[in-house]
């Protein structure tokens, strides 16, 4: 309220803000951004694999904004090679980033035996292991 009884404008109240998304091993980053509470959409359709190196200026996130994140090939959030290979983190009201899940490696199960060959420890039930 100002000297001459006239009230001043309300100031805007604006999105609180995270960042950009944090960056996950083993996994890539696509955002998702939310209808702001103008009604406005913002919109990015940019991925990016594992560093910004790549990316110009990386996207800050806001309140609501989402990032989804889709483990490599070879990957999967349970090590099952059908499991979910898709997790997404959001930007909270707080400005800090739901916990992140891991992109794990498939396990493969036991080696098959055969007769001329032997298996080097249990490091060979994951992808890419070497069985001699």
């Amino acid at each position: 309220c100002q000297e001459d009884g006239t009230l001043t404008a309300p100031k805007q109240c604006l999105a609180v803000r995270c960042g950009p998304a944090p960056v996950q091993d083993r996994a890539c980053r696509k955002y998702m951004l939310m209808v702001t509470s103008t009604g406005a959409t913002r919109n990015l359709t940019s991925q990016h694999c594992f560093d910004d190196s790549k990316e110009e200026k990386p996207q800050d996130l806001f309140f609501m904004d989402e990032a989804f994140y889709t483990c490599v090939k070879g990957y999967t959030l349970d090590a099952i090679a059908s499991g979910p290979k898709v997790h997404s983190r959001q930007c909270t009201a707080t400005g800090e980033f739901t916990a992140a899940l891991k992109c794990r490696a498939v396990i493969c199960g036991a080696a098959p035996v055969d007769r001329h060959a032997k298996v080097l420890g249990d490091f060979a039930k994951h992808l890419n292991a070497v069985i001699q």
